[in-house]
C-alpha cells in the first residue's frame, strides 16, 4: 500500500466526522450539506462512498440525507489550500442554502449513497454542514460548520 493511498475500510473518514459532530454536540441526522473531498479517483471515492454509506445509510435509510458537493472538478487539487477553500465554500453553501454541482461530474458512483448535484445548483435545507477533507495514508479532517436559522 502506498503512504498516499487512502484508508480503504473508511475508518479514518468515519472517525474524523464523528469526532466532528461529537466537538459541536451534534449526530449524523443533523447534517445538511457536506463538500466532500471529491478528487473524482477511484480509491477516494470508494473510500468517500464506504465513509457515508456508514455514517448516513442508503436509500430509504437516509431520509433527509445530506446533499454532497465538491470543489476540486473546479479548482483543481490545491494542496495546502483545499481545506480552506472548501471550509469557504461550506460557510457559503449554509448562507445561501444552495451548493454548485460537482463541475465536469458526467457518471455518479452507483453505490454512492447521498444526493450530489450535477449539471445545475442544488438547494437544501438546515444550518449544518462539514467541510472532508482526505489526507495522505488515512489522515483526514472534518470541520462542521453551524450557519445561521
Amino acid at each position: 500500500m502506498s503512504p498516499a493511498a487512502p484508508d480503504a475500510t473508511g475508518d479514518s473518514v468515519v472517525r474524523a466526522v464523528s469526532k466532528a459532530l461529537r466537538d459541536a454536540a451534534r449526530g449524523a441526522a443533523d447534517v445538511n450539506v457536506i463538500n466532500a473531498h471529491g478528487s473524482g479517483t477511484p480509491a477516494n471515492d470508494a473510500v468517500e462512498s464506504v465513509s457515508y454509506t456508514r455514517l448516513f445509510g442508503t436509500g430509504d435509510q437516509a431520509p433527509g440525507a445530506p446533499t454532497v458537493f465538491a470543489t476540486k472538478g473546479a479548482f483543481g487539487h490545491t494542496l495546502g489550500a483545499t481545506g480552506a477553500i472548501e471550509a469557504i465554500t461550506v460557510l457559503l453553501a449554509l448562507r445561501d442554502r444552495t451548493v454548485p454541482p460537482v463541475h465536469g461530474l458526467t457518471t455518479l458512483r452507483p453505490d454512492f449513497p447521498l444526493p450530489v448535484p450535477k449539471g445545475r445548483p442544488a438547494a437544501f435545507t438546515g444550518r449544518l454542514g462539514l467541510s472532508v477533507t482526505l489526507g495522505f495514508g488515512g489522515f483526514n479532517t472534518c470541520l462542521a460548520f453551524e450557519g445561521t436559522p
